[in-house]
């Protein structure tokens, strides 16, 4: 869903969009990262990405398996 065609139909609708170039993990997301936004840890749209992206980093490194990871904002 990380497509350049998936971007563009939503280009209307916001101002930054967070995808990974590879397949994720079939453990999935931990949703941790919404307690950033309830919590007010994250000021503002940039922040909550990159909180986002630095807990989906660390989800996987915390599993201590070797993924192929990449998400960007």
């Amino acid at each position: 869903m990380g497509s350049a065609e998936v971007a563009k139909a939503l280009a209307p609708y916001g101002d930054y969009l967070v995808a990974s170039e590879e397949v994720e993990p079939g453990d999935g997301w931990s949703y941790e990262f919404l307690s950033d936004f309830k919590d007010g840890k994250a000021s503002n749209t940039e922040e909550l990405g990159k909180g986002i992206i630095d807990h989906y980093i660390s989800y996987y490194d915390d599993k201590g398996r070797d993924y192929d990871l990449s998400l960007a904002l």
